[in-house]
């Protein structure tokens, strides 16, 4: 069972079973995954499809030299 919860005009709250909200929301041609290690770890086979970015947990991920590291890796990524 999935919930949506509408919290502004285009922003929305999903609960449910990860796996059907991925296969349901993220239908685009490409599609490349943010995520931190701890996530990565526990979802690994539900992230697996997808391209994705790790990073490390915590408060240090939260710095200007991590978004640069972040969109280095998308163009690199093409």
């Amino acid at each position: 069972m999935t919930r949506e919860i509408e919290v502004a005009d285009k922003s929305r709250i999903y609960l449910g079973c990860a796996d059907e909200l991925l296969q349901r929301l993220l239908h685009a041609k490409r599609v490349i995954l943010l995520t931190d290690e701890h996530v990565a770890a526990c979802h690994a086979q539900l992230i697996e499809p997808y391209e994705s970015i790790v990073i490390a947990p915590g408060e240090a991920s939260k710095s200007l030299a991590e978004v640069e590291r972040i969109y280095l890796r998308l163009v690199e990524m093409g």
